[in-house]
């Protein structure tokens, strides 16, 4: 969990109060207390509110609850100069790191506190929404140095420029290869030719995303005018994070200006959008889900404690407005957990639960439990994903379609915009991510798929084996284990055709004549979708279809 520190004598620059009352309140927002001196105190936030990792993100909520200020807060962005604070993307990133937004922040005052802030903030947000900057990078500059238009491109290994951390100047591949963050965050481009490159008019770096930045633009103490660059692979992640950095430069009192992005397949638009979302609650919800008997007006008073807006009020019905940092609003639930903070924890009075049941395990959860034991007994390592993927993991690198998915209407992000079907995908996808590691590697997941034809789940096992000498057998053995050690006899496995495997190295599995999973080899093609050079052989069984008996 990410954790921000925060020194009282800083923390007096920005609200007029003793640092005994913040400490006595802070937790009430939402947010763990790790440790408390006399000089400082950190705070440990989740990392679905990003917004939490600076002061001024914590002192908006923080006001509000206290009644210093409440409601949305407006930003203010100067849209005058946007075509000329301009990138210009090339088609060659489309391939590598598609997708940047960009901001300026003029007229900041960095101290050496607000500075370090900013850096830690920054990495946060790689760690956290970046997912080790895979998701999105960002760079931070010295507006001042830069001459625009900036181009965002890329070059080939032997492109040289001189790298923060350093005194000389290095190539592409000797940053990748001896650089500190290069070796660090190298992965991430690993099996490209060409590497993206901010670069502006007179040919000065701005950065090497995700790897580190050119040192031309520095960002010192003594900048006072910023540009900033979100690079990344999701298009909307990468806007809502040039959104949170926005909102809190315009909170720590930089003036903001709008940039332009000349992208040949998005378009032209401008960033930083800071739009605002709105969603409507019910009020009888609230009441039901709090426990409570609110008035309207102590919802309303309670979404602007928390820095929401009301937009409008129709019956019971109250749209509200988000404010564009807050990125972790997805639904109405999530507006009813804020009103709580806004009304107030410490008011919320427990009862004792007068019912009392013996209880005990759910004969599924027995056998999920007893399955766990066994793959872990065979040498398998759990892994736990989404429920939710998308089409390119679930079908067009399994060189796999059907139309029997359910889709997600309004997904957030195009990562996660499909129930998965199974999981077999999914397992190739974390056995890209940890090809690095020693073979062979077994792996394995039991959890819900989901399709048109059962909306509520199907509950699967499947299971991975990757190395250099894995085949069909190694997984046929895994199989045979399973059955054996389950009393399941008279199974049998048919062969079939399946785009995913081998020919002649995938079947059908039955038990009692009915269809209930496939085992196979996986494909060479579909290996080289996932970037994989060695086997890997896999099955996958719906576990209500061969233990039906724990399922009546």
């Amino acid at each position: 969990m990410p954790v921000i520190t925060i020194e009282f004598d800083r923390l007096r620059n920005y609200i007029d109060e003793d640092p005994s009352e913040f400490k006595k309140w802070i937790a009430w927002i939402g947010v763990d207390i790790e440790d408390v001196t006399d000089e400082y105190i950190k705070i440990e936030y989740n990392p679905n509110r990003p917004d939490y990792g600076t002061l001024i993100g914590i002192l908006r909520t923080y006001k509000g609850l206290k009644n210093l200020e409440r409601g949305i807060i407006k930003y203010n962005i100067n849209n005058s100069f946007s075509k000329k604070y301009s990138v210009t993307v090339k088609s060659s990133v489309k391939n590598v790191r598609p997708y940047i937004a960009t901001l300026v922040a003029k007229n900041i005052h960095l101290d050496e506190a607000l500075l370090t802030e900013l850096i830690e903030f920054q990495e946060d947000l790689h760690q956290g929404i970046g997912r080790k900057r895979r998701k999105i990078s960002i760079g931070l500059h010295n507006f001042d140095i830069i001459k625009f238009p900036v181009k965002y491109k890329t070059v080939d290994s032997d492109f040289k420029f001189i790298p923060l951390e350093s005194n000389t100047e290095m190539s592409i591949h000797d940053i990748l290869a001896y650089h500190p963050k290069g070796i660090e965050y190298g992965y991430i481009l690993e099996g490209v030719s060409q590497y993206p490159i901010l670069i502006d008019r007179e040919g000065k770096v701005l950065s090497f995303p995700p790897i580190i930045n050119g040192i031309d633009t520095i960002v010192t103490v003594d900048t006072r005018n910023l540009f900033i660059d979100v690079t990344g692979i999701d298009f909307n992640l990468v806007l809502k994070t040039i959104d949170i950095l926005a909102a809190t430069l315009h909170d720590y009192g930089a003036e903001l200006y709008l940039t332009q992005i000349n992208d040949p397949e998005v378009g032209i638009y401008n960033t930083p959008k800071l739009e605002y979302d709105e969603i409507e609650i019910d009020i009888d919800d609230v009441n039901r889900l709090l426990g409570l008997n609110l008035s309207l007006n102590d919802i309303i008073s309670s979404i602007e404690a928390s820095r929401l807006g009301v937009k409008s009020v129709s019956g019971k019905k109250i749209k509200v407005i988000i404010p564009p940092y807050r990125i972790d609003i997805l639904h109405p639930v999530d507006i009813i957990e804020d009103i709580a903070i806004g009304y107030g924890f410490w008011k919320l009075k427990p009862d004792l639960n007068i019912f009392f049941t013996i209880g005990s395990l759910d004969t599924r959860t027995i056998i999920i439990e007893e399955i766990v034991d066994t793959l872990v007994g065979l040498g398998f390592q759990e892994t736990i994903h989404s429920h939710l993927s998308n089409l390119d993991i679930l079908y067009n690198r399994m060189n796999f379609h059907e139309n029997n998915y359910l889709e997600v209407e309004h997904s957030k992000t195009p990562s996660y915009k499909v129930l998965r079907t199974w999981i077999i995908p999914q397992l190739l996808e974390s056995l890209e991510i940890s090809k690095k590691e020693e073979y062979p590697q077994k792996i394995f997941e039991i959890g819900y798929v989901f399709n048109k034809s059962n909306i509520e789940g199907e509950l699967h096992l499947a299971c991975a084996i990757a190395g250099p000498n894995v085949s069909y057998n190694d997984i046929k053995a895994v199989l045979d284990s399973i059955m054996m050690i389950y009393n399941k006899k008279g199974y049998t496995i048919n062969p079939i055709k399946h785009s995913s495997f081998i020919p002649g190295r995938v079947g059908k599995i039955y038990y009692n004549e009915t269809d209930c999973g496939v085992i196979g080899e996986i494909h060479p093609d579909v290996l080289l979708n996932f970037k994989l050079e060695v086997p890997i052989a896999c099955l996958e069984i719906d576990v209500k279809k061969l233990f039906n008996e724990y399922f009546i």
